[in-house]
């Protein structure tokens, strides 16, 4: 079975694709759904009232391109979206008086209306507030039941995202979480939970029905980070690594959009190589909510990912020394701290946590002794029962790899001293497992893309950071270091790309 995509220029080309949006979003319910596309009388009517209103938008906005799929055999239009392509940049207001949003498709002074009101006005203002930049956001994206997972969907993706490489801007996503999964694996990453505040005074029975139907069924903002070529990959400087909690100067690898990319990049991939899993300690999140900690967190990504597969029942604490990358107005369970992890942690966090977590953190102090009080730090603040995850390099280097990118591996190794600490500190059940990361030429292109952006934002300044490093506590050469830069580039310039890393995952309990 083969499918050809192509973008909507005829109006006639909607009579074919309106179908298909009722039908995805039945098949199975969308609680949303009602909302945006209610139907009044007949399903025939919806169909035609909806179609047209959509007409009419496409035909207004010259920044919303529809895309469809159809199957080449039948000539069936399979699926469809809505990209509206946001060049222009424009100010957030995130405290200014909002223009209200108006449902007109719904019957006036109706419940479903002001409801539809508030979800909708919630959805298109949370975007509006936070993304300042140029953009191309997916307003929506439906595949008829029968043709899902063959790949329309990521065809229907790839258009927008090709879209914005062309125009050279950000790709915006709003989706629910079960949803989640066909973009994670085109490149996006969670950035920020919407939390739509849906209360009224005198609600009526059919508001609270409304409200606990869909309130659960929370909306994901996931943010794409576009991949460049790798030929105009350009590093920052590093940053000051003794500069104050909470300032722009802390001792983060890059800065900024540069770091969250990498970040978000890299979570991607290793999450990739653990098979989905974030957490591998043998905790039952079901059987009652937990308080989790999740240090050097940066933007949350890990943080974020975990709620949404475990639930809001729990509470999440994020920390980081660089408070300036948290969230803008997490959900109420949610809050961020600045907190150096090398540095003493609050005083009645002690015992608190019923899973700490850390990741790519370790290597911070540089020497054993300081790197063991810091996991002794994070040891203390794990309840008894509790548990801790650190995930982390290891030694570990491919003979099929390429020369430049082996000796890279060389000089993490040599930033990483890591150890059995957890038996010599007195915790149980202590297990490692070690995965595999491939950075390089893979069957998954997009995995390919994230992977390569990933290593190639990192490489630089892991060794502008080696090359400060003492002569005797480096095991490849000094002259050596300098000129990886340069080979790297080269060795992934040029398919196959050989590059994997080994990381280690360790957990363990305090004893009650």
């Amino acid at each position: 079975m083969s499918f050809q995509l192509s973008e909507v220029t005829l109006e006639s080309e909607f009579d074919a694709i309106w179908p298909i949006h009722f039908k995805a979003f039945q098949d199975p319910y969308n609680t949303f759904s009602k909302f945006f596309n209610p139907i009044h009388t007949s399903l025939d009517e919806a169909v035609t009232s909806s179609k047209e209103r959509h007409v009419r938008m496409w035909k207004a906005n010259p920044a919303c391109h529809w895309t469809k799929v159809v199957e080449t055999k039948s000539e069936n239009v399979v699926g469809a979206t809505c990209w509206m392509l946001n060049v222009g940049a424009h100010a957030p207001n995130p405290n200014g008086t909002k223009k209200p949003f108006v449902a007109d498709w719904h019957i006036e002074g109706s419940d479903e209306r002001l409801f539809a009101e508030k979800l909708i006005g919630g959805l298109l203002g949370f975007v509006a507030e936070r993304v300042a930049r140029p953009h191309v956001v997916l307003s929506q994206m439906m595949v008829h039941p029968d043709y899902r997972r063959q790949g329309v969907g990521t065809m229907l993706i790839q258009w927008g995202i090709r879209k914005a490489d062309e125009l050279g801007v950000e790709t915006v996503v709003e989706a629910v979480p079960y949803a989640a999964p066909v973009y994670e694996k085109t490149g996006f990453g969670r950035v920020e939970q919407i939390d739509i505040d849906f209360t009224i005074d005198n609600p009526s029975d059919t508001w609270k029905k409304y409200q606990s139907k869909t309130c659960p069924a929370h909306m994901s903002y996931l943010h794409y980070f576009n991949p460049l070529q790798l030929s105009t990959l350009k590093a920052c400087a590093m940053v000051d690594p003794t500069a104050e909690a909470g300032s722009n100067r802390s001792g983060y690898i890059l800065h900024s959009n540069d770091e969250i990319t990498r970040l978000t990049l890299q979570h991607q991939i290793v999450k990739d190589a653990l098979n989905n899993r974030l957490v591998l300690a043998s905790i039952n999140f079901s059987s009652g909510p937990r308080t989790i900690l999740n240090s050097c967190t940066a933007d949350g990504v890990w943080l974020r990912d975990l709620q949404a597969s475990i639930g809001p029942q729990h509470t999440f604490i994020g920390t980081d020394v660089e408070a300036s990358y948290f969230p803008t107005n997490p959900p109420s369970n949610t809050s961020y701290h600045a907190q150096d992890a090398t540095k003493p942690w609050p005083k009645d966090w002690s015992g608190k946590f019923d899973l700490v977590h850390q990741r790519f953190a370790i290597a911070v102090e540089g020497s054993e002794s300081d790197t063991r009080l810091l996991v002794q730090r994070l040891i203390d603040m794990v309840k008894p029962g509790g548990w801790i995850q650190l995930v982390d390099l290891q030694e570990w280097i491919s003979d099929t790899d390429g020369p430049a990118w082996q000796d890279y591996c060389i000089c993490l190794r040599d930033m990483i001293n890591a150890k059995g600490w957890f038996e010599e500190l007195g915790l149980v059940d202590v297990h490692e497992e070690i995965i595999e990361v491939n950075f390089g030429t893979r069957d998954d292109k997009n995995l390919e893309a994230i992977g390569k952006r990933s290593a190639l934002l990192t490489k630089r300044q892991v060794l502008a950071a080696v090359k400060t490093l003492p002569p005797e506590n480096i095991t490849v050469p000094k002259e050596r270091v300098s000129t990886l830069m340069e080979a790297i580039e080269e060795e992934f310039s040029k398919d196959p790309v050989n590059a994997h890393t080994h990381y280690k995952v360790v957990w363990a309990r305090k004893p009650e």
